[in-house]
């Protein structure tokens, strides 16, 4: 991803998963080649679809593994609202 704005909506590849996901933050890598990002990670709760679970990433992501993630999971709008 070469625009990054803290709050963009991503997909992260972590492995073989692609998982939905926020930029918190992001950093110049020590090489040089690409940015290293902290990402907050989002799944919908199975229990209560309305719900998103969060979990911030606990190492940085390498800006190449995000892509830009145009569609809005269920709940995410709800969660927005509320926090503003």
């Amino acid at each position: 991803m070469k625009n990054l704005e803290k709050g963009a909506r991503v997909w992260v590849q972590l492995g073989k998963s692609k998982e939905a996901g926020i930029l918190l933050d992001w950093a110049f890598s020590p090489e040089g080649a690409y940015y290293q990002c902290k990402v907050e990670l989002l799944k919908v709760n199975p229990l209560a679809p309305t719900q998103l679970l969060r979990q911030v990433y606990p190492r940085p992501i390498q800006s190449y593994k995000l892509t830009q993630r145009h569609e809005m999971l269920p709940g995410e709008e709800v969660q927005r609202e509320s926090a503003t």
